[in-house]
This record gives C-alpha cells, structure tokens and sequence, in this order.
C-alpha cells in the first residue's frame, strides 16, 4: 500500500502557504491539500494504485505533540531550503512518528465507536 502524507508547506518569502505531498523520496506542492495530493498522485506507478492518505491535523493532540509538531516543522523548514538533498532521515523518522500517531488516533476514534 502507498503512503501518502499531507503536510502543510511552510511558507517563504516568494510562495503562498500551500500543502506538500511526501510519498518517499517524492514531493508535491498544492494551494489545497486535495491539489498536492493529486499532484503526487501523477508520479503514482501502476503498483501505487491502493493509497492511504494522511492529512497532519496541524494541532498538537495526546498522539503527536506540540514538541514533535515543532520539530517536524524545523526539519520541513530546513529540507525546503535544500530540496535537491535526499529527504533527511530524521524528517522522514518524525513523519513515520506521525504515521503512527495517525493510526494511534484512527483507533482511539474506532474504539469510542463501538
């Protein structure tokens, strides 16, 4: 299955705050978090068709803290600056962190539906 993430693009001085798609090495940017990830989704392979999407909630909760949420914007900030580099492997921990927050969350949510 693909992942994709959908992060808030941090901002600079000659763009407007969009959203970036993170899929691996790949990235896309967008106006709307729907726009990055249809820009993603056309460098998709044919073996990427099924894909979990997720979208970073932009609040700190009991899954992924204000410290983490921080950090992952230094590290965003910093990759922005050199985005030909290899995506960083602690950028790409921290998302993984998210990943797991976000399936943390997805069952906390199930849990007060049953």
């Amino acid at each position: 299955m693909t992942t994709v993430a959908i992060l808030p693009d941090l901002p600079d001085s000659a763009a407007e705050t969009g959203f970036m798609a993170v899929l691996g090495k790949r990235q896309a940017k967008g106006k709307t978090a729907g726009a990055a990830l249809d820009a993603i989704s056309a460098q998709f392979t044919d073996d990427q068709s099924a894909s979990l999407v997720l979208v970073q909630s932009m609040k700190p909760d009991r899954f992924f803290g204000a410290a983490q949420q921080e950090r992952l914007q230094q590290l965003m900030q910093a990759w922005k600056l050199a985005p030909e580099q290899p995506v960083p492997a602690e950028l790409l921990a921290v998302l993984d962190e998210e990943l797991k927050a976000t399936i943390e969350r997805s069952k906390a949510l199930m849990a007060q539906r049953a």
